[in-house]
């Protein structure tokens, strides 16, 4: 191997050690909202709009919630707060607040998976790089002979199964870049969203918003809405001075990432592309450790032939 792949070499096992705990918290969070795809194709329920304007009033009459998520039953939606703003799971008919046994675990792992529950968007981002640097620098590292262990197995799946290995991250990579992403409409730019419910008021007399799964604080003082429908994800935007905007879709990049675009059986696939990067994680970090304790275990036999 020539220096230079040797350096090269070297800086991937130190990326790959560094990064391992983010890697993996990426990762399995990733293989949790594979499953939202296959739970949502199950799930057939639909929500009275009117309902849960009425609902949302109640649960945050000031309208200080920068989010509110449906779930699949429509019986409950849970509140992520702006600043003061409330924050937990209500109940769908009455807006009032239910007690934590109602935790959504697709809410929170979503959040674990975007910004790791603590805001880091750019660690998430800087994580995502080094995933892709080290799936593209192990291809310079060439094809070998498999061999039964450690280090076999992890250059073979990583070849083998390069296509899916290679599906989250860079989708991921490329949504964080907002490349491949959907042209936003044109709306005029406010300091601040409209409050939820009236938002989700002036959407639906212009779209059919009874399978509304999501609807968030946006760019620009912007309301995002995200609904259900028949033909895959439709996506709204009510601009901060009530302008409402339809938007062509979710895009192919976030639908090839998030597994949405052949409802479960995507989700399926998404969730498959997920075990290759926990197989490299576990043999890389494996061999690693393995040369490490021969290395050490070396040491002490070179001291006493020195000394002989």
């Amino acid at each position: 191997m020539s220096p230079l792949l040797r350096g090269l070499l070297k800086i991937h096992r130190w990326i790959a050690i560094v990064f391992s705990i983010l890697f993996l918290l990426v990762i399995v969070s990733g293989m949790v909202l594979a499953f939202k795809p296959v739970v949502d194709a199950q799930t057939t329920e639909r929500i009275a709009v009117p309902t849960l304007i009425k609902a949302l009033n109640a649960a945050d009459p000031a309208g200080k919630a920068g989010a509110v998520a449906i779930a699949g039953d429509a019986s409950v939606f849970s509140l992520s707060g702006r600043g003061r703003g409330p924050s937990g799971n209500f109940d769908m008919q009455s807006g009032t607040k239910l007690s934590e046994a109602g935790f959504d675990l697709f809410s929170f792992t979503r959040r674990l998976h975007e910004n790791l529950l603590i805001g880091a968007d750019w660690l998430v981002t800087a994580t995502t790089i080094a995933m892709v640097f080290l799936i593209v620098s192990g291809l310079f590292f060439g094809w070998r002979t498999l061999r039964n262990n450690a280090t076999g197995w992890h250059l073979g799946l990583g070849w083998l199964s390069l296509p899916l290995l290679a599906l989250t991250p860079v989708t991921g990579l490329l949504m964080a870049f907002h490349l491949g992403m959907p042209q936003l409409p044109d709306y005029t730019p406010a300091s601040r969203p409209l409050p939820l419910a009236e938002a989700i008021t002036i959407a639906s007399q212009h779209a059919d918003l009874s399978g509304l799964s999501l609807a968030r604080n946006f760019r620009a003082g912007a309301v995002m809405l995200t609904t259900r429908t028949d033909s895959g994800n439709a996506q709204y935007i009510v601009s901060g001075s009530g302008e409402f905007r339809s938007m062509s879709g979710p895009g192919w990049v976030r639908s090839l990432h998030e597994g949405t675009w052949a409802g479960a059986w995507s989700g399926i696939l998404t969730l498959i592309s997920t075990f290759p990067l926990l197989g490299l994680m576990g043999t890389g970090l494996w061999t690693w450790w393995r040369r490490t304790q021969q290395r050490r275990a070396r040491r002490p036999a070179v001291a006493g032939q020195a000394h002989a």
